[in-house]
């Protein structure tokens, strides 16, 4: 399957307005019951919430499927935008016996990321393998081209 990923786009858009505008909800809620410690508790969840998707959260998106690449690529022609990856959708059923059944997206398949040497000192020296899952990672922006044959590698990263 085919993934089409949206880099700061539409689909992020409207993730931060749906935050800031719950956000909004909730803080009207706690100014009308201020004693509400259970909302209290809420809304600064909600405010963390909010700022982690205004300044950490990606704002990488999965926005379309599909299984042929020309087709989605006619679909979404910039490539600075959008980015092509193969990726597994998974099904799900929604209730017994409904009839409504869902995708989801369950990963991506990308082996490898290709990193030029000059870059790999970003990514904590000349290793082989890095692993991004490290929590003390320093963090780092990267640009990220795919080829012909989806293949990614990163063109430019520096650290933070």
């Amino acid at each position: 399957m085919l993934l089409v990923l949206e880099l700061n786009g539409p689909a992020y858009r409207r993730s931060l307005e749906f935050a800031t505008q719950y956000a909004a909800r909730e803080e009207a809620r706690l100014a009308a019951t201020p004693g509400d410690k259970e909302l209290a508790a809420r809304v600064k969840n909600v405010r963390e919430a909010l700022e982690r998707e205004s300044n950490r959260n990606s704002r990488l998106f999965v926005v379309d499927a599909g299984l042929d690449v020309a087709a989605l690529r006619a679909k979404y022609p910039d490539a600075n935008r959008y980015a092509l990856v193969r990726g597994q959708v998974r099904l799900a059923s929604n209730g017994r016996n409904s009839g409504n059944v869902q995708g989801y997206v369950s990963g991506l398949i990308i082996g490898s990321v290709n990193v030029p040497f000059a870059l790999r000192d970003v990514f904590g020296g000349a290793a082989q393998v890095v692993d991004l899952d490290q929590r003390n990672l320093a963090p780092f922006e990267a640009t990220v081209a795919f080829g012909k044959r989806l293949e990614p590698w990163i063109t430019a990263a520096a650290k933070k």
